[in-house]
């Protein structure tokens, strides 16, 4: 099982540039092997998904650090991230209030979205 650490709340500047390397909701901030995490050690604005199922190597595709463009500037601060509309309705609200969930991975299909492409993505 991972423990996936989610930024559950956007982040956002009025300058584009900088804009871009901040955290947006559904963005993974890190990723931990079962146990080594727990809710209060999370930051206010994160949650911690379990995912049971899901070993913390496959897990770490989402942390494919900032894409940046041709001349280096950064253009998203994770290339993959949680898409928030398509969690189940019960997750997402268990992330927001209680700032914990857990799930089998198979529930994680179609959730992972490459935020260059729009596509969906497994873990």
């Amino acid at each position: 099982m991972a423990q996936l650490v989610i930024r559950i709340v956007d982040r956002t500047h009025p300058d584009p540039t900088v804009a871009a390397t901040l955290y947006t909701r559904g963005d993974v901030v890190d990723v931990f092997p079962d146990g080594q995490l727990t809710v209060p050690q999370a930051h206010p604005q994160w949650a911690v998904l379990e995912v049971a199922g899901l070993e913390v190597e496959h897990a770490k595709a989402v942390l494919t650090a900032q894409d940046c463009d041709e001349d280096g500037v950064v253009i998203r601060r994770r290339l993959r991230a949680l898409h928030w509309p398509t969690l189940p309705s019960a997750i997402r609200d268990a992330l927001l209030t209680a700032r914990h969930a857990a799930l089998q991975v198979d529930d994680l299909r179609g959730c992972i979205r490459h935020k260059r492409t729009g596509a969906t993505e497994d873990l």
